[in-house]
């Protein structure tokens, strides 16, 4: 069986490999908004191996290609706490200001309520901003928390995308992105299952060639201030 999350074009000789990284993860998320399709990606990790910290690379890229500053509505997509989600989340929906602004970031919340409300609290804000991005504008969904298990398996069957945080020691933190598939190969029992995102690129010369990313490093290199709270600025590679 042969599989294709994107197709892009690219020049090895006038483009770097951030302008491809840049490409792949546009078709991957962005046209799928477009084509009215939900985009609920999923970000797992231990603690401190950057989930959050490759999260918000991932949301000033987006954000960048479709000429949005994240500075200027970072508080409007991240939600930190259960309390300040609906008010955000109706924010995104209707308030005019963020008309274009089309990602939402759920962070892991464990240290302010208790396990079992966490995991209560992301099957129904998941659910809940499924429907309403279907009926008002499609969302780019990300789910920030250590263990997929923390959703119900309902609700994992509506995620397109599995992210996994690496830092190894001394290095750089590392996204390795998969795509969620059903297996329903058992029409009685069927499976979820993830694989490498894989896609194809177009040389300038019209030969399609295969590609595969390994994964995404994700590399530091200046820090700015926005209220009161150190945010980076990334650079991301694709490997």
């Amino acid at each position: 069986m042969t599989f294709c999350d994107f197709v892009v074009k690219y020049d090895p000789e006038k483009e770097t490999p951030v302008d491809l990284t840049k490409k792949i993860l546009f078709s991957l998320i962005i046209l799928r908004l477009r084509a009215h399709k939900p985009a609920v990606i999923f970000v797992a990790g231990e603690s401190g191996e950057g989930k959050s910290f490759s999260t918000v690379s991932l949301e000033d890229t987006l954000l960048e290609m479709q000429g949005i500053n994240l500075l200027d509505v970072f508080n409007d997509v991240n939600v930190y706490t259960p309390l300040e989600y609906p008010k955000k989340l109706d924010a995104l929906l209707f308030d005019k200001r963020l008309k274009k602004v089309n990602i939402i970031t759920m962070h892991e919340a464990r240290e302010v309520v208790k396990a079992k409300n966490w995991r209560s609290f992301l099957t129904s804000s998941i659910s809940d901003i499924n429907a309403m991005s279907r009926s008002v504008k499609r969302l780019a969904i990300f789910i920030i928390s250590q263990f997929i298990r923390d959703v119900t398996t309902d609700i994992r069957y509506t995620m397109n995308f599995y992210v996994k945080a690496v830092r190894p020691r001394g290095k750089a933190a590392r996204l390795y992105i998969f795509k969620m598939w059903k297996d329903d190969t058992d029409l009685e029992k069927p499976k979820l299952r993830k694989r490498k995102i894989m896609g194809y690129i177009v040389l300038p010369s019209g030969k399609y060639q295969k590609y595969i990313p390994k994964y995404y490093l994700m590399l530091l290199f200046y820090y700015i201030c926005f209220m009161h709270t150190k945010q980076t600025k990334f650079l991301i590679i694709i490997y």
